[in-house]
């Protein structure tokens, strides 16, 4: 059996996606701008309309929609360096066969990352202290100091650039993250 993961990033999505496949093929051989047409704007309507409606007919016993983070944040990046990848192609105005080669790389790229997303995830979780102290260090070497005033604070940052602020939080941030996110009124509660 084929996670669903997968069987939505290959199977689904080849099915989905067949007449559009078919109407670039087409529109190779008759001159025409239809097919970037249909592309770039079935995609817009896939992530938009499609999305959006499937929501809404979901049955209230379904909802909220549950959204792993790795799968997610996986999908997003890949849709960004799709849409980055489309743009090199086109800027051109022209689609060489290297340009084409690299497109259906990054498609066999996605389908390997969705194929081993588990043991990924799995591998990243059980780095995640280093992963945290790596992102901890990056971001303070290349924030732009001065232009954000430094707050008035005991905690100190070493010169490795890694600070003394314990990563775990304290029972009232805890107590206060419950609160928040019970707290129904938009005018309180918290985007933690």
């Amino acid at each position: 059996s084929i996670p669903d993961d997968v069987a939505g990033a290959t199977l689904m999505a080849l099915g989905c996606n067949g007449p559009e496949m078919a109407l670039n093929t087409i529109a190779i051989f008759s001159p025409s701008n239809i097919g970037v047409g249909a592309v770039v704007g079935g995609e817009v309507f896939n992530v938009l309309v499609i999305i959006g409606s499937a929501v809404l007919a979901t049955p209230s016993m379904y909802l909220p929609v549950k959204l792993g983070n790795f799968n997610f944040f996986r999908d997003v990046v890949f849709y960004l360096v799709s849409v980055a990848m489309l743009y090199w192609v086109l800027k051109n105005g022209s689609v060489s066969p290297f340009h084409a080669s690299m497109l259906l790389v990054g498609a066999v790229c996605y389908t390997l990352t969705v194929v081993f997303s588990s043991k990924i995830s799995t591998f990243l979780t059980a780095r995640k202290g280093l992963m945290r102290t790596s992102s901890r260090r990056f971001t303070t070497r290349f924030s732009i100091r001065g232009l954000i005033p430094k707050a008035a604070s005991s905690d100190s940052v070493d010169d490795d650039g890694v600070s003394d602020i314990s990563s775990e939080p304290d029972a009232e941030t805890i107590e206060a993250w419950a609160q928040a996110k019970q707290c129904r009124e938009p005018t309180q509660g918290s985007v933690l």
